[in-house]
């Protein structure tokens, strides 16, 4: 396995993930970088599948609750001894304020995955 080149952050405990367009839970964010996310979630996710999705930040970040952000799924395996699966998902069309408000949750509320 190549080792990553982005530092990834541990989310703990998880953030709730919605879909941006029905509001539906998609799952739970566990381990996230500005350019990806692992996610656990009861339903499986084909690869290539594109997701508009939302985040419940633990507290306002620039006078936002929200985070906003396009992903596309590159992975999905069924976790072991359980039903629930371990999504791979890379981040794609951030608008800059977005980003902004990921970089602080990164450095103010998460800490580095061990």
């Amino acid at each position: 396995m190549k080792p990553r080149k982005r530092n990834r952050k541990l989310i703990e405990p998880p953030l709730e993930l919605y879909n941006q367009l029905d509001g539906a839970l998609i799952g739970k964010i566990v381990n996230i970088s500005d350019m990806g996310i692992r996610m656990e979630s009861d339903q499986a996710a084909p690869d290539n599948t594109f997701m508009r999705m939302a985040v419940k930040l633990p507290e306002k970040i620039n006078d936002s609750e929200g985070l906003f952000f396009d992903a596309i799924t590159l992975w999905c395996k069924q976790n072991p001894d359980s039903k629930t699966y371990a999504i791979g998902c890379q981040v794609l069309n951030i608008k800059p304020e977005e980003l902004q408000k990921l970089a602080d949750l990164m450095e103010n509320y998460l800490q580095n995955e061990k």
